[in-house]
């Protein structure tokens, strides 16, 4: 598990989440991109020893970031 891709993904997530107004601001292309990358390489690197997190993972990124 590559802990610096987690902090990494959740730096990004909470860059974002600290915006004002973040509902009524479009986030960036690249943003959307790069986290659901971020979650997809965390979750295939958990899949093994944690698969109902890893699960957990791809489905927050399907359905959050679509």
């Amino acid at each position: 598990m590559d802990i610096n891709r987690i902090n990494t993904v959740c730096c990004w997530m909470r860059n974002l989440s600290n915006q004002p107004n973040i509902l009524n601001m479009p986030v960036s292309t690249s943003d959307v991109t790069n986290i659901r990358e971020g979650l997809l390489v965390v979750a295939k690197d958990i899949e093994r020893e944690q698969p109902f997190l890893s699960n957990q993972l791809i489905t927050i990124k399907n359905r959050a970031l679509r």
